[in-house]
């Protein structure tokens, strides 16, 4: 928990580089633009921000962490740290683009000057905040990855619990090879962000829809009226992630297609 609480802090001092490289920064010729250039870009946003606040898959190790146990304390917490995700998003993100317009980079740190002290202090934060916030989030897919393992083949209970040390071996060193790879070989974090945030669509827009639509079909106290709806709204959703997840994923790969595409950075100009 220390090494979390020490990650979050880690995630704040980024956020206020960014509000202090505003303060410090000239911006008096920074063009700036308040409408999407297109539809498609307009949809492309959306992933951004479901990637950003997807953060249902480690409620399981924070409900496990929490001194009360209960969905009142849990929904409470939930809400908070939304409302600081919000308000620290916008606040980087505000800053951030006043800064620099529309020559923003994907990554923001690469348009910093790394003589700064403020800006070196910034690059050792990411670090820590990558070292601390890496294993809640490979605790949550390896248990999703055992399990669909177990269930594919159907282990009994004593074989299952007598694997697990070796299985929790392999599915780590891939997990974390295969994130190293991925940093290594993609141009820019801005198309694993948007691959990630289609994929996020997905999980918030169809994933919930569709169980909106069992539990619909499930409770029989519900009126005809309510239940229909709920299917709308599940149907309204449901489309609006598939067009999400295939729009964003036909921009990715026209970005790589692109010469304009850009090659890996250095961290800090």
């Amino acid at each position: 928990m220390n090494f979390r609480v020490l990650g979050v802090f880690s995630m704040l001092y980024v956020v206020f580089i960014n509000v202090y490289e505003y303060v410090k920064l000239p911006h008096e010729n920074v063009v700036t633009r308040q409408y999407p250039e297109s539809t498609l870009t307009f949809f492309a946003i959306i992933p951004v921000f479901t990637f950003a606040y997807q953060c249902h898959e480690i409620a399981i190790p924070v409900y496990a962490c929490m001194a009360e146990r209960n969905v009142k304390s849990f929904s409470k917490a939930t809400a908070l740290a939304l409302a600081l995700l919000f308000a620290l998003y916008c606040a980087a993100g505000t800053t951030g683009y006043l800064t620099f317009g529309m020559n923003i980079s994907p990554d923001i740190m690469q348009l910093y000057d790394a003589s700064d002290p403020v800006v070196l202090v910034g690059i050792i934060a990411l670090v820590i905040k990558m070292i601390t916030t890496y294993p809640p989030m490979i605790f949550c897919g390896r248990g999703a990855l055992d399990g669909l393992y177990a269930e594919f083949r159907k282990l009994p209970a004593e074989q299952f619990i007598k694997g697990e040390k070796k299985r929790r071996v392999i599915i780590t060193t891939i997990w974390f090879a295969t994130s190293l790879a991925i940093a290594i070989f993609t141009p820019n974090i801005g198309v694993v962000i948007e691959f990630l945030g289609s994929l996020a669509s997905a999980n918030v827009f169809i994933f919930p829809s569709l169980c909106l639509i069992a539990i619909s079909k499930r409770e029989q106290k519900l009126k005809q009226w309510t239940k229909v709806l709920c299917y709308a709204i599940a149907i309204a959703l449901i489309l609006t992630g598939i067009a999400t997840f295939g729009l964003v994923l036909f921009q990715i790969y026209y970005e790589l297609q692109s010469n304009e595409t850009p090659t890996h950075k250095v961290l800090c100009a």
